[in-house]
């Protein structure tokens, strides 16, 4: 086979067709046709046949005019049209391209079968849409879910609030000493209680994890021999109710090295979970112990009660299965011994069960000692966060009675649990404060209108207007007048985000519930004595105005003026669903499906800096978010007026971008055009 037969069949097996224009929109064919081209124009097409093709091909035609004015300009490089689809007969799709070229001065068209590469593309873009897809629908699983924790967490931490203000309020009366011990073993109950919440909501904000490796840290490592004493002490007066023994092996000795890996809140837990199982198993009369062993590198702990034992074909696997239960058992199946074992298991350990040869059941688990001991200084700061403990690490007598405040406070608290509120009132108080109380925001706002405060309290979650509205609400009427009041947010989600849109909202403070007495003081009397820090300037991406100019736009992704380009096409034409999806979870009245559409267009209009849009979107996903619609359809229409404004702005950049793409060939036209004189010259 010759050169050139060569190259036709190699360009024909290709699915590449030379044709050379032949005018009237005709094309005249090149050497041999390749297969596609008996499938769109016949089997009588060969070498030389003149074809319609732009009759046939709307898409080839409109590409012919571009060629058209490429050819007569004579310039380097080719004209591409881009892929498009014809059909066969059959229905069958034909992806082609089609180049145009000046070949040592003859004007050439190239088609090309671009089959496989079509498929291909449309194969990344179905599997960009499926994971869309996916991704939009985790989004509102997620935006479920987290609504789900955020009520979880604030309908337990409400109640923890008013249990540790009775609490804070019994401990300052005289009260005889067995009831005394009673209320400092509640007290420590309830710090206990938030820390599980606490981990609850961290777990689901993804801080688990930079927890666990804190807690690694040496320095970190708790006392296994006194969390176990610790424990046993808040147990004591539920085993003596059932006529049980508890007691830790007197034969340890507690200033030996008893640190292991892990952090304190689960190790209690651990040894409390544990606890509980071998109470739930012990006959009245007996006795439950906790030992611990030191086995070099290891520490093993152990729980031995005087029960019946495993019984017969109980295995340590099935004991430690996630909601396992025995069947001689009443009690309710759970995740005490679950926990145990994932715990333990995570910071390195082992955990096991076993039939004790003299009678009943031995819980055991092995941890990691840790490196090395914790200093004088680190054990002196555990023992004073310890609640009511005194410097031998020992429950106090009782708590020291608050003292007056370096001066009295004129207090706005807003908080719509009357419980709470109350016990609030009474705590400050008793340290001299005088406090208006009211149950909402609007409340909140006539009062801060009516008189003068130096610090105000606002919980975030109220009916009719939250924290965060009357903050701004607050901050907006004080810009008119010279002062500034210190506002601090009350709430149980201690997330960094949440503390973000405090912050944005312009409050100064953050106190977390469930609260104890000492810490409000804190927080309170700090605030109020200090100048109130001027508000917090925007992230760059939210700055205070709104800048959609074509430099604006463009600082925003790095000068990239393709990659803007590409994202205001993608915004163009995704945003008209979003609103709509916007718009039906408003119609529906559905405060869930509107968290999560309003929450995804905040995002989109936000790669522009569009502030008023993403002020608007963000105040529907936060109704969306407290179900409370009833201002919604109003929010909805400045939304949407927000969106088409930024539309037109973004629209308006694509079609700069349009004329200087123009600008450009035309530039590029005139410049062939001279080189053709010259050459003619």
């Amino acid at each position: 086979m010759s050169a050139p037969d060569l190259y036709q069949a190699l360009l024909r097996t290709e699915g590449y067709a030379v044709l050379e224009p032949a005018g009237a929109g005709k094309l005249r064919l090149l050497g041999s046709p390749p297969a596609w081209m008996h499938t769109l124009f016949g089997a009588g097409v060969a070498t030389g046949s003149v074809l319609p093709a732009a009759q046939r091909m709307p898409f080839l035609e409109n590409f012919l005019v571009d060629a058209q004015e490429f050819w007569k300009a004579k310039s380097d490089g080719r004209a591409e049209s881009g892929t498009w689809v014809e059909w066969d007969e059959a229905g069958r799709e034909i992806a082609l391209e089609a180049f145009a070229l000046c070949l040592e001065g003859k004007s050439l068209l190239i088609l090309w079968n671009s089959q496989s590469r079509y498929e291909a593309a449309r194969a990344v873009f179905q599997t960009a849409r499926d994971f869309r897809l996916h991704q939009e629908r985790l989004q509102r699983e997620t935006q479920l879910k987290e609504i789900l924790l955020h009520c979880i967490v604030h309908d337990l931490s409400q109640p923890l609030t008013a249990m540790r203000g009775c609490l804070s309020l019994l401990s300052l009366e005289s009260l005889p000493e067995h009831m005394k011990n009673i209320v400092e073993i509640a007290n420590r109950q309830s710090h206990r209680q938030e820390t599980m919440i606490r981990e609850i909501l961290s777990a689901f904000a993804g801080e688990l994890a930079a927890q666990e490796a804190a807690g690694q840290v040496s320095g970190q490592a708790p006392d296994l021999v006194r969390c176990a004493q610790e424990v046993v002490s808040d147990f004591q007066p539920a085993f003596s109710s059932q006529g049980v023994g508890l007691e830790v092996d007197s034969q340890l000795d507690p200033a030996a090295g008893w640190r292991v890996a892990g952090d304190e809140s689960r190790l209690r837990r651990v040894f409390s979970n544990l606890l509980e199982n071998a109470l739930r198993y012990s006959p009245a009369g007996t006795r439950v112990t906790i030992r611990v062993a030191d086995e070099g590198g290891y520490l093993r702990a152990c729980v031995d009660d005087q029960g019946l034992g495993l019984g017969e074909g109980v295995s340590e696997t099935q004991v430690f299965k996630l909601m396992a239960k025995r069947k001689e058992s009443t009690g309710k199946a759970g995740l005490g011994l679950y926990f145990c074992k994932i715990t333990v298991e995570r910071w390195g350990g082992s955990v096991g069960c076993e039939t004790r040869p003299q009678g009943g059941t031995r819980f055991w688990f092995r941890l990691p000692r840790a490196g090395a001991a914790a200093d004088e200084k680190r054990e002196t700061r555990e023992r004073e966060s310890v609640p009511g403990a005194d410097a031998g690490g020992q429950a106090a007598a009782r708590p020291t009675a608050p003292v007056a405040a370096r001066r009295p406070l004129r207090v706005l608290l807003a908080e719509d649990m009357e419980v709470n509120r109350e016990l609030a009132v009474r705590l400050l108080a008793r340290r001299g404060h005088a406090v208006v109380a009211v149950g909402d925001g609007r409340q909140a706002l006539a009062a801060f209108e009516q008189q003068s405060f130096d610090i105000i309290l606002l919980d975030l979650e109220m009916p009719g207007m939250g924290g965060e509205e009357a903050a701004q609400l607050i901050r907006s009427m004080e810009r008119k007048g010279a002062t500034r009041v210190p506002i601090v947010a009350l709430t149980g989600d201690v997330t960094e985000e949440a503390r973000e849109r405090c912050r944005r909202a312009g409050m100064d403070g953050f106190l977390s519930k469930p609260f104890d007495m000492q810490k409000l003081y804190e927080v309170v009397e700090d605030l109020a004595v200090r100048p109130a820090a001027p508000p917090p300037p925007h992230r760059k991406e939210m700055s205070a105005g709104e800048d959609l100019s074509r430099a604006a736009l463009l600082g925003r992704v790095g000068g990239d003026a393709k990659l803007l380009e590409s994202l205001v096409r993608i915004f163009l034409a995704d945003c008209p669903k979003r609103l709509a999806a916007v718009r039906r979870s408003v119609t529906r009245g559905d405060g869930a499906s509107l968290a999560g559409t309003a929450h995804a267009l905040k995002g989109a209009v936000g790669v522009f800096g569009a502030r008023r849009a993403f002020d608007a979107a963000r105040a529907l996903e936060a109704m969306g978010r407290k179900g409370e619609l009833s201002a919604a359809q109003e929010s909805l229409r400045v939304l949407e007026r927000e969106i088409a404004a930024v539309g037109k702005r973004l629209a308006a950049f694509l079609k700069g971008k349009g004329k200087q793409t123009a600008a450009l060939k035309s530039r590029s036209r005139k410049k062939g055009e001279v080189k053709t004189r010259r050459r003619k010259e």
